[in-house]
């Protein structure tokens, strides 16, 4: 099926506050394979949040809300639709965005606000790519905001990891519903 993420990046000295806006507080049981709704981990300076997307679905709205208390990276990264997206958001507001959507055709790009510099060089390489495979059911545009968001955070959601991460628990966690097709555990 294919992976349904929200991965979020935020300062390590801020990541209390942050989890705290979001109804999130650190649990004390191992999530190595991110299996629960929501599991987080020390990232050198920062604190990583993953979110499965399959449980709970993290909106613009509320990472608005956490950015007011420290920055937030966000890479939302979505296999089964092929739909990927990496944006900042500070104090309240969304400072940029880079969405691909394969609906829209296999480059699309959607830039908004000022990307970080490196963008624009993830985006030519990974089209250089594409025009160098000639293959059209390879969707290497899905790559670009989840090179971006590596590029920016050091994590990738779909290599191996050795990251602690750890269960979220808090309000979100416990609104958090079981999606219909799975039926274990």
């Amino acid at each position: 099926m294919g992976f349904r993420v929200t991965l979020l990046s935020v300062p390590l000295q801020f990541s209390e506050a942050i989890l705290q806006s979001l109804g999130l507080m650190p649990g004390d049981e191992a999530d190595a394979m991110n299996e629960s709704p929501f599991s987080g981990a020390k990232n050198g300076d920062c604190y990583l949040i993953w979110v499965n997307d399959d449980w709970y679905m993290m909106t613009d709205e509320e990472l608005l809300a956490a950015s007011r208390y420290g920055d937030v990276l966000m890479l939302r990264a979505n296999e089964t639709v092929m739909i990927s997206e990496a944006a900042e958001f500070r104090n309240g507001e969304k400072l940029w965005s880079i969405v691909h959507d394969c609906n829209e055709g296999p480059d699309h790009l959607a830039p908004t606000g000022n990307p970080p510099a490196t963008w624009e060089k993830i985006r030519e390489d990974l089209l250089a790519e594409a025009a160098a495979a000639g293959d059209d059911e390879v969707d290497f545009a899905y790559d670009a905001p989840v090179v971006l968001f590596k590029n920016l955070t050091g994590f990738r959601y779909d290599e191996v990891h050795e990251l602690p991460f750890v269960t979220l628990q808090g309000e979100h966690a416990a609104k958090a519903k079981k999606p219909f097709w799975k039926f274990w555990s």
